[in-house]
Formats: C-alpha cells, structure tokens, sequence
C-alpha cells in the first residue's frame, strides 16, 4: 500500500470534534468540516497521518503541533484543587463582542492563548482542570482534520457512529469477533452471505490478503459491496472476491456444462465461464461459513451447510438473538455441530491518563450477537429449496429494517391500567 494518498483513494476523515467521516479523495470532491465545506484536493499527495486545518475557508497542511497535541502542561500548576473556584461567568474579561472580533482577526490558536491569559481563575485551576478547559476551547475555536488509511476496522466503527443500521448494528469488536472465530487466515475458501454492505467480505478478503477465495453469496440483481471499495485493497486481493447469486446454490445438483470447447478471452463467454468456474468452487466445499446480516439466518444456514467442509467453522453474527437461538437449537437437535454457543460482546472505552483512568460514563448497549459452532459428520438430511434463500418470510423480525420495527407503546396506546382492589372489599362483594 502506498504511503500518500493518492486521488481516487478513500480516506477516513476524524476532525477536532471527533466526528468521523469517509471521503472519495478527488480534486472536485468537498468534505463538511464544522459548519464549512471545504475542498479535499490539498489532501491529495500527502502523507497518511497528516492533519490539515482550516484556513481562510481552505485546507492547509499543518506543520507544527495539531489541537490535540496541545497541552496545558506549558502553564505552572499553582494549588492542587479547585476549592476557591466560583462558576459565576466572571472569570473571563473578554467581553462576547471582543471575542468575535478576534476569531476574525487571528487563528484559534491565538484566540485561546488570548482566552487563557484574560482568565482570573485559569492560573488557580489544577492540572486536569486547565487541560478540560483548553480542549473545551480547542473544540470550538479551532478546526482541524486528520486523514487517516481506511481499515476495516475504522471504517466499522464510522458506520456504528453514524449509521449503523446501514451494517447491520455491527460494532468493531463483534467484526473481531467474527474473524477469529471463523479461524479466517491466508490459503482458506470462505462463504460469507452478508447485509453489511460488504463489510465482512471486506474484512475476509483484507485478512486472506490474495492468498484465498472469498464466496460472496447476494440476492438481488447484484452484490452490493461498497466498503470493499473504500479499503484501497490491491487488485490481487479484489480479484479474490467471487460474488454470486444464491439462486446458483439451487443449480449445483445439475451437471456443469463442459467449457472446454470455449474461448474463454471472447467477452461474450466471460458470464457463462464465470458461472461454471463458481459451481466448481463451491462443489469442491468451502472452508469457512459466515453469515451475517439481518435475514433470518435459518433458511440461508439449512441451504449452504453442505457446502461446508466437516470440522470447518460456522459463525452466524445478527443483531437480534431470537435468530441465532433459532439456529442453535437446530444443530443441536439435529447433532450437525458441536461447541455451538451463542455470545454478546460487551464493549466498553476507557480513559487511560495519569493518575485519571477510568471507564466513560457512556457506552453502546449492544453490538449484536455471535454464534459459533464446528460442523460434524451427521445422518441428517434437509429438504430445502434455493428460493426461500432470497425470498424469507415477511412476516420475520429480521426481515424488517429496524427503524420499521416497531416496539409496543410507539404507536398503541397504553393498555387501560387495572384499579387496585382491596383484599377484604373484595372479599365482601
């Protein structure tokens, strides 16, 4: 991977107020910062890393220590608590109009040294006082951006804090969770069936690094994979994605037609060779099962199952338990695997600073549901046909997008609450 972005590139974007954005980088192409929009072509031909700030409506590349370097360690601590600290808005002799004045006359850097000197309680607070204080500041009077290499990781995490119904409510540590437990590594075959926008084939295809096949099973007219995209993987490890109808599943009981007799560099047969040389992958198994996405699980699971090689792994990610507990219960009745469990991660952030580490007092209350299982040498057989892989049933939970999901009390009204009778009146009637 090349060290400079280069134009075409996609690149995650984390500004001073920690919202997290993932831009196309091309000359033509804007990026709201704050309340701006400003143009990403500056970013083009710089380093990784490298932290821009917004100047005169502009992106320029920042050359001394960014917002999140600064520190309040350069001004001496002179008492160790704040007991003579009173929150009255006194404090700071700049009046709002002086202020305004200066944020169009200077940077903000020297709007908050021009804050800071102009406070009568700065000097008196203690350390960890003067640090709140400045980052406080910093968020509001400086506005700088930091281009970072897309991962799938980062990229997870983006979508969970933005929009994270669009990848199925899988958070960071769950995709960690799904790739090691499908036991993904260089030189494997892996089926993945997914709703995450290519997440998971992503992330396979970004472990497997070319070395490897990534089966990516849609239904529709296409697979839709746009993070696959926004990794910048090489084209050695994009042509390593096979994507595929899961109506094909229902044709590998037919013969292969023979593509011998084919000139396969004439574009005309590039689908037909396509087709043939996907049946002949999935004929000879897979190594690795994964589905994840907000179908209902059990039809895809009792259709592809075959598929798998004995011993292989199955994990199952969806953000409701009701399914995976559905899944688990069949391969248990039915002894088709073993050390199948169900897991929910919990995930929480952590302040490490001196003398100041502690958990945060928010955190996200799931990141969906994991289940992993073994596949084992059975007798038992499922009738199943490769239409209800594309078609589940609309009356399934999982079915609906989760804003349509609706929860008792949204839209009914409350049931009539029931009067509190006594015992002994009661009783007497």
């Amino acid at each position: 991977m090349a060290a400079v972005i280069q134009e075409g590139d996609f690149a995650l974007l984390i500004d001073s107020h920690e919202r997290h954005s993932i831009q196309e980088m091309k000359a033509a192409a804007k990026t709201k910062i704050g309340k701006l929009k400003c143009s990403v072509a500056p970013v083009i031909g710089q380093q990784y890393g490298s932290t821009f700030k917004v100047q005169n409506g502009k992106l320029e590349l920042l050359t001394g220590r960014s917002a999140r370097e600064m520190r309040a360690t350069d001004t001496e601590q002179v008492v160790e608590d704040n007991r003579d600290l009173v929150d009255n808005n006194t404090a700071q002799s700049l009046t709002a109009a002086e202020i305004t004045a200066l944020k169009a006359q200077v940077s903000g850097e020297e709007v908050i040294e021009k804050l800071v000197q102009n406070s009568a309680t700065f000097a008196t607070k203690t350390q960890f006082s003067k640090e709140k204080y400045i980052k406080k500041k910093q968020k509001k009077y400086i506005h700088e951006v930091t281009a970072y290499r897309t991962t799938a990781w980062n990229i997870c995490n983006t979508y969970f804090l933005n929009n994270p119904a669009k990848t199925s409510y899988v958070r960071a540590d769950s995709l960690a969770q799904i790739l090691t437990l499908s036991n993904v590594r260089p030189g494997l075959k892996v089926l993945v069936i997914e709703t995450c926008l290519g997440l998971i084939t992503g992330a396979v295809a970004e472990r497997l690094g070319g070395m490897g096949t990534v089966l990516n099973g849609y239904g529709g007219q296409q697979a839709s994979t746009p993070i696959v995209r926004m990794l910048n993987m090489s084209s050695s490890v994009t042509s390593s994605i096979v994507d595929f109808p899961l109506t094909m599943i229902g044709d590998m009981k037919a013969p292969l037609p023979s593509i011998d007799g084919l000139d396969q560099t004439d574009p005309s047969n590039a689908a037909t060779v396509k087709r043939v040389q996907t049946l002949q992958l999935l004929q000879e198994g897979v190594d690795s099962l994964i589905i994840a996405g907000r179908y209902d699980p059990l039809v895809i699971l009792k259709n592809v199952l075959p598929l798998l090689k004995l011993s292989g792994p199955i994990v199952i990610y969806s953000p409701y338990f009701e399914p995976l507990a559905t899944c688990e219960r069949y391969l248990l009745q039915n002894r088709l695997a073993i050390k199948v469990q169900t897991a929910e991660t919990w995930f929480r952030h952590y302040q490490v600073l001196s003398q100041r580490t502690h958990p945060h007092m928010t955190m996200t209350a799931t990141g969906g549901y994991v289940l992993s299982a073994y596949k084992i040498e059975s007798d038992f057989t499922e009738q199943t046909t490769s239409s209800s892989l594309i078609e589940p049933s609309a009356s399934s939970v999982v079915d609906a997008p989760m804003e349509d999901v609706t929860t008792p009390g949204d839209d009914e009204e409350p049931a009539t609450k029931r009067q509190k009778v006594n015992e002994d009146e009661d009783v007497a009637a």
